[in-house]
């Protein structure tokens, strides 16, 4: 195996000088700013987007199109088998185009047909699905719809995976935070135009998803050998199953996971009204975690491009310095989603959605403790351990279950936030504990810290000054 030396052309070095180590991090900061500024473009026009569709459905319809999407989001990384983290840890490894064409060849000609074959399942049995699990027959059109997105996720997600493995930012900001939600947003604006639906909506979500898949393989065409059939090539088929299997079980647990409780709320509360607050709650939640995905889809192959040369020093000060551009980017969102989370909720999806803001405080605590964390998981992967984050994954699905098998029959959104804030933490303590016991990684110094404390300091003043003396519109909490 020849492996790579990465995409900042420093030869084979067994000690970084303190140049070299600036030069990776201005590597994650600048492609990590790249993707930061994709991010929010993308969460921008996917809350705008989901605000329209919110506000114009009905509850209940809102909720049916949140159960849609989330059946969809579950079977869809069941399909990839794992194969789309096998691609983004290989490819940077490798150097010739027999070695690098077999990456790519093994990972989508496992994948795409477990796409299409899953797909073609939930389609058929969509009916027993609404009717035996939701009890709600009538979403059972907008569901049939979100099946066909399954083969669309998978090809999209191992596109997406080959820009990683390629160290490349620009495409994955391009096809995954650019055009799908713009595609989204456009045809959500078609639908609302000729009149809106959920089964229409759910079209709108399909279109969303054709469109980046078909210029991602004009990307694939064009960047990789993927298409020279007569090229040689040295398939991975058993070293990346080896290896990307145990990350099906974790990546199918880590759906399980983060779906669960609204397949849940479905199932025990009978009506879509629950998921509808819920979806949007959630999605309120998950603007904290833009820090986190923009910088660990460049820093998961450059540690694992250290780990490969023996250099776990300098993967330690990339992963504190990380971990503080993580935590002053989500900071200041967290302190207000949980002060203000009724009038959050209100000027965002509306007052009927209002129920939520007891759940959106703990739900936000969750959403913050596994961003600032959140690198352990691309870190273990990154070292070879898929093992270790498959196993936190099971326990860490398992205590999801249990919790909100108690907590939401009698609690409804308020205890599917608990579950899922008191799982983070118990997942992220784990992980973090194996990182320090291997490799004595810690994400946090005292540099961290500090903005952390002025800014919750300045944070109380500007909070008491605005409860007594402003209004909380959108300006004034911006």
């Amino acid at each position: 195996m020849i492996r790579r030396a990465g995409p900042i052309n420093c030869g084979t070095i067994v000690k970084l000088s303190v140049s070299d180590q600036d030069n990776y991090i201005r590597q994650v900061f600048s492609q990590g700013s790249i993707l930061f500024v994709g991010l929010v473009f993308q969460l921008g026009i996917s809350f705008f987007a989901k605000l329209i569709v919110a506000r114009e459905l009905t509850l209940s319809d809102f909720g049916g199109v949140a159960l849609g999407m989330t059946t969809a989001s579950v079977v869809g990384p069941v399909a990839l088998l794992g194969l789309q983290e096998g691609i983004g840890r290989y490819l940077p490894r490798y150097d010739t185009d027999a070695d690098r064409r077999g990456v790519l060849v093994s990972g989508f000609s496992i994948s795409a047909p477990t796409g299409l074959l899953a797909g073609g399942l939930l389609f058929v049995l969509v009916p027993m699905l609404t009717d035996t699990v939701f009890n709600s027959p009538e979403i059972a059109p907008t569901i049939r719809v979100f099946s066909l997105i399954v083969p669309l996720v998978v090809v999209h997600r191992l596109i997406i995976s080959t820009t990683q493995g390629n160290q490349q930012a620009a495409p994955k900001v391009i096809l995954e935070n650019l055009l799908r939600p713009t595609s989204r947003f456009l045809a959500i604006g078609a639908v609302i135009i000729v009149g809106v639906s959920s089964v229409r909506i759910a079209w709108a979500y399909v279109v969303g998803w054709t469109i980046p898949a078909a210029v991602g393989l004009v990307y694939l065409y064009r960047e990789t050998n993927l298409f020279d059939f007569g090229s040689p090539t040295d398939t991975k088929r058993r070293e990346m199953l080896h290896f990307s299997i145990p990350l099906l079980l974790s990546s199918t647990l880590a759906m399980m996971f983060s779906d669960l409780d609204t397949l849940l709320l479905g199932y025990f509360t009978a009506a879509t009204d629950s998921v509808g607050i819920y979806d949007a709650i959630y999605s309120l939640g998950e603007l904290l975690m833009t820090g986190i995905i923009a910088f660990g889809f460049v820093f998961m192959p450059i540690i694992s491009e250290f780990h490969a040369d023996d250099r776990m020093d300098q993967a330690r000060r990339i992963y504190q310095v990380v971990t503080k551009w993580v935590v002053i980017a989500t900071f200041p969102v967290f302190l207000v989603l949980v002060t203000f989370p009724e009038r959050v909720i209100s000027l965002t999806f509306g007052a009927k959605y209002a129920g939520g803001a007891a759940a959106l405080s703990i739900l936000a605590t969750g959403f913050f403790i596994h961003a600032i964390f959140g690198l352990n998981r691309e870190t273990i992967v990154s070292i070879g351990k898929p093992r270790i984050k498959m196993a936190v994954d099971f326990g860490g699905a398992a205590v999801n279950l249990l919790l909100n098998l108690v907590l939401i029959p009698t609690y409804g959104p308020l205890g599917a936030a608990t579950a899922t804030t008191i799982t983070f933490f118990a997942m992220n303590v784990v992980l973090s504990t194996y990182l320090y016991r291997h490799s004595r990684i810690v994400p946090f110094a005292a540099a961290t810290l500090r903005p952390v404390a002025v800014g919750g300091l300045v944070f109380i003043l500007a909070h008491s000054i605005i409860l007594n003396y402003f209004m909380s519109t959108i300006p004034v909490l911006f």
